[in-house]
């Protein structure tokens, strides 16, 4: 099971935010939540808030209120230059509770440098002010280290390694690594483009295997069973034809989160099983005057060559 980091994040922040503004035996204390992560990689960032609500019978999908807060000023505070934020909203999805879109705040205008200290300011309708700060990951140098480079890999051990190192980087930063294969399948005459990740291993589950993925943690490496890397390579053709298939290339996708996003991130990974998202238990906020997160990240990538004789063992085409 695939599983963004955003959506993840945020879809736990909403339940936390309902299921912390009432006990069944305390009156009910309205609280209001923030969200935002600046993406390094990008100049657009964008910040959701709400509010906590109380539930009939104690049931927070019952709630169809919304509970988002609109016409709130929201402003970026960088280095060197603040951003108001606008505001927009997006079309729910059709499983949603709420029946109107979802309101957020986003700034087109905002790429930060690495290390950059950024704060975040809302005042909302009523008054209420939240703040807070986070520091975009730093490091003077990265480089991956002795680390496989092209697939099939070439030792008689069975592991295929990615390693990384930062110099001076800041205190506390968390790794998410991801191995990804990139092909194109070609489906009824048009060829579709399509990524599938590479499971770190397998975790038995009733009477079936599922799909289990590096979870975010300080270590700076990570070990593929060759067997999963080959075998998943194996399967991109599913139910159709090997012929269909043409190998792009391999990547690794490295995100290094700030020490904000990598403590909330690492509060919600469920520690029994690492891949399933706990979000009952979570009590990580940085957010002066409410809860949420307010946390940074960017994005490393390093392409693995996959070689061609390798790719046509498979049945599959290569696209170089």
């Amino acid at each position: 099971m695939k599983i963004n980091i955003l959506s993840v994040i945020i879809i736990s922040l909403f339940i936390i935010s309902c299921e912390e503004g009432f006990e069944p035996t305390a009156d009910f204390k309205e609280d209001y939540v923030m969200y935002g992560i600046v993406n390094g990689d990008s100049t657009y960032q964008s910040v959701v808030i709400s509010k906590s609500y109380s539930s009939d019978n104690f049931d927070p999908y019952s709630n169809t209120s919304d509970p988002d807060i609109k016409d709130a000023i929201v402003i970026i505070k960088g280095e060197n230059k603040e951003y108001f934020l606008r505001d927009t909203s997006v079309e729910r999805s059709s499983q949603s509770q709420y029946s109107v879109p979802q309101h957020f705040y986003y700034t087109n205008e905002f790429k930060p440098k690495l290390g950059e200290k950024i704060e975040l300011q809302a005042i909302l309708p009523n008054g209420k002010v939240l703040i807070s700060k986070t520091t975009m990951p730093n490091y003077s140098l990265f480089f991956w280290s002795n680390d496989d480079e092209v697939l099939p890999i070439n030792r008689i051990y069975n592991k295929v390694l990615f390693r990384w190192e930062l110099r001076n980087p800041s205190p506390n930063l968390i790794y998410l690594p991801k191995f990804l294969i990139h092909y194109f399948q070609t489906v009824g005459g048009t060829n579709l483009k399509k990524t599938k990740e590479v499971p770190l291993n397998f975790v038995k589950i009733g009477n079936s295997l599922q799909e289990s993925f590096p979870t975010a943690s300080g270590t700076k490496y990570v070990l593929y069973d060759t067997t999963i890397v080959y075998n998943t390579l194996k399967e991109l053709k599913g139910a159709g034809s090997a012929s269909d298939i043409t190998i792009i290339k391999g990547e690794v996708e490295l995100t290094i989160m700030d020490e904000n996003l990598g403590s909330y991130y690492s509060s919600i990974q469920t520690l029994n099983d690492g891949f399933t998202i706990k979000i009952y238990e979570t009590n990580y906020s940085n957010i002066n005057g409410g809860i949420g997160i307010w946390g940074s990240y960017n994005t490393i990538r390093k392409d693995i060559q996959i070689l061609p004789e390798f790719i046509q063992s498979f049945g599959y085409k290569s696209f170089y």
